[in-house]
């Protein structure tokens, strides 16, 4: 299980213990309590001494309509890492962005768009317009979940993303997941 820990301060931290090991005595940071636990589709919120609520989310593995719809590049192993968004596209709904099968200990780039690029990219295809980008470490396995709030004005849009990781095994440098879109539909 994914373990999530609120630091008191306004950022959520990753942690290998198990959910009932918490000394922290601060207040519920942001109604969802300080502690946050993610294995697979599910989510657990809540307060870890008991005094609180516990809540449980299925994170669909769409939001209104995720696709993968570009090409992705092998790199470590001979394996193309994958990247994927979980959740739903409502305000306020917990959502999560992950990448898995890169090279460990590397420095993945998150690419965010909003449009489709598609074009020819270190021995690749770089999918959406690169209107974002932010460098992530990747753990000991290769992989990292990224946890979020989803918030956005009523309306229907597309944010087109992918993951570019910077990998020697790849073919210029680079491996690269499938891009993926993640759609509101209101």
């Amino acid at each position: 299980m994914r373990l999530l820990r609120h630091d008191g301060v306004g950022g959520w931290n990753f942690h290998n213990e198990i959910i009932h090991s918490f000394d922290q005595d601060y207040t519920n940071p942001d109604g969802f309590g300080t502690s946050i636990a993610l294995d697979g589709l599910t989510m657990v919120a809540g307060e870890p001494d008991g005094a609180g609520f516990v809540s449980f989310y299925n994170l669909p593995t769409t939001s209104h309509h995720t696709d993968n719809v570009s090409p992705d590049l092998a790199g470590f192993n001979g394996v193309a890492p994958s990247g994927s968004h979980f959740g739903l596209t409502f305000d306020g709904f917990p959502n999560a962005l992950e990448i898995l099968n890169a090279r460990p200990l590397a420095t993945a780039f998150l690419v965010i768009g909003v449009s489709n690029l598609s074009a020819n990219f270190k021995g690749g295809v770089l999918f959406p317009s690169p209107d974002f980008i932010q460098a992530l470490p990747l753990d000991g396995s290769g992989s990292l979940l990224l946890p979020y709030f989803w918030s956005a004005p009523p309306g229907a849009f597309t944010i087109y993303a992918q993951y570019w990781v910077a990998d020697v095994d790849g073919p210029v440098g680079f491996s690269a997941t499938g891009g993926f879109t993640v759609r509101q539909d209101f």
